[in-house]
């Protein structure tokens, strides 16, 4: 007979080679091939589980595989989580329905040598999964040099009045209140405080950044976009907004940032930084990621 387990599937991203090995990994590559053993043993192969593969980290969104069915479905389905965290850490689970058959943990810094990785991997529970992993560095993922880092520098002469600010994008955003709950889909699991009540998946943030400088009227992004599509829920938004403060005449004003969850009641704040406007005085772009402050100032 035809054992599928002992079958070899070939995967291209197995002969993937890092073009960029100069410059720092940014993208991982998961390519999601097959499970096994994720029955009873005799359990006839078109009978097994109705199981789909969630892959979570702590920083980003989950992905969710579509659902197969048998004790050793096939997916070769390709997934790509923008990660520049070494210590970063994933987490596959095989799930039917809400239930969890299986699931194990990847270390980011595993994949430091820059080369493609495919092995089974042992599943807490049931099962084992067939896993292609790539970290590596993508051009795609970089925002290109805005036009404001290749203007010249201002004229030293003329006094600075105008402050110019470019949202680019956040990362890793987190819910602090534990009160919203959002129903099983995109997000991440939280495990409920009662020991009778099952994990449920926290909503992933709907999020603005507002800024203000001293009396100046706030302003705020109002859309953001992934993948080149307006999405309403992430922990990972992309804004590309510009915003122009005039009338800045004072080095000793501080812009503060906020990111904010929106939602039909008061925003609650998820993250919050301040830039002193004296730290631009040498006229020049300044593009760089800034750390976000929760509510204690931690």
């Amino acid at each position: 007979r035809h054992n599928v387990d002992l079958a070899i599937i070939p995967v291209p991203e197995e002969a993937a080679v890092d073009s960029y090995k100069q410059r720092d990994a940014n993208e991982l590559v998961i390519v999601l091939v097959r499970a096994r053993h994720l029955g009873k043993r005799g359990t006839p192969p078109d009978q097994g589980p109705l199981s789909r593969v969630r892959i979570t980290s702590g920083s980003w969104a989950s992905s969710v595989s579509t659902e197969k069915r048998g004790i050793s479905p096939l997916w070769l389905e390709t997934f790509r989580i923008e990660c520049e965290d070494f210590e970063e850490v994933i987490r596959f689970e095989v799930l039917e329905n809400d239930d969890v058959l299986g699931h194990t943990t990847l270390e980011v810094k595993t994949l430091a040598g820059r080369k493609p990785i495919r092995k089974w991997f042992k599943l807490d529970g049931l099962g084992d999964l067939d896993l292609c992993l790539h970290w590596h560095h993508s051009t795609a993922v970089k925002i290109p040099p805005l036009a404001l880092e290749t203007q010249p520098s201002a004229d030293r002469r003329l006094p600075l009045n105008s402050l110019v600010v470019t949202v680019l994008r956040c990362r890793g955003l987190r819910r602090q209140d534990l009160e919203k709950r959002g129903p099983v889909g995109r997000g991440r699991v939280r495990k409920s405080r009662i020991e009778d009540e099952a994990p449920v998946e926290v909503r992933p943030a709907n999020p603005r950044v507002r800024m203000e400088i001293g009396n100046l009227p706030h302003q705020s992004t109002d859309t953001y976009t992934e993948a080149g599509r307006s999405v309403t829920n992430t922990f990972n938004p992309n804004y590309m907004e510009t915003f122009r403060f005039d009338d800045v005449y004072d080095g000793g004003l501080v812009c503060r940032i906020y990111v904010e969850h929106t939602s039909n009641k008061k925003p609650e704040m998820m993250g919050k930084c301040a830039v002193p406007v004296k730290a631009l005085s040498h006229r020049r772009a300044l593009r760089r990621w800034l750390t976000l402050e929760d509510k204690k100032g931690r």
